[in-house]
């Protein structure tokens, strides 16, 4: 994995950070992702490939974001760029520095020839955690990159989301999780 992500790195000085194909390390025939694209508008991600069945690619995709705990950084975006913002503890602090990396000029891309096998991100997710991180974090991200239209139909989005699946545990006999 880390020599195909040199090599993509070293073709193209113009990337920032690059990341593998993540294959689930349970069902390697199954992809967790190849990077996301995020929508600022709605405050949604949209992981490439996600749940699909592994394939061989040549081929390099440009992205929002790649895993950070598994992508190699080029010294200078990073000497740009800084160190990842500390107020995200945990979800979407890969998101974020994929934007800063861009917001500074640089390219973000997936490798899919690189490889690397971890759970699905959503096995670590406790009802509790995605409450608490998955709602500020997003925000927080939105807050930074978007102008107030965008910032608005993204609160306004969440919380629709938020409150369909307060209703629904409700009713479904979890009212502690409501």
């Amino acid at each position: 994995s880390l020599s195909a992500l040199v090599d993509v790195m070293e073709a193209d000085q113009g990337i920032g950070i690059a990341g593998p194909k993540i294959l689930n390390s349970a069902d390697r025939n199954l992809i967790v992702e190849v990077g996301a694209k995020r929508d600022l508008g709605s405050g949604r991600v949209f992981p490439l490939f996600c749940n699909e069945p592994d394939f061989e690619s040549n081929e390099i995709f440009e992205v929002d974001y790649v895993g950070s705990g598994i992508s190699l950084i080029r010294v200078e975006a990073f000497k740009k760029v800084g160190i990842m913002d500390e107020r995200y503890f945990f979800l979407w602090d890969d998101m974020d520095y994929g934007l800063a990396m861009k917001r500074k000029g640089y390219k973000v891309v997936a490798v899919p020839k690189a490889v690397v096998y971890h759970p699905p991100f959503t096995e670590k997710r406790s009802a509790a955690v995605n409450a608490y991180y998955g709602i500020k974090s997003p925000l927080l991200t939105i807050s930074k990159y978007s102008n107030s239209v965008y910032r608005l139909k993204c609160v306004y989005s969440m919380l629709r989301t938020v409150l369909k699946g307060t209703v629904y545990r409700y009713l479904s006999g979890y009212g502690d999780l409501a």
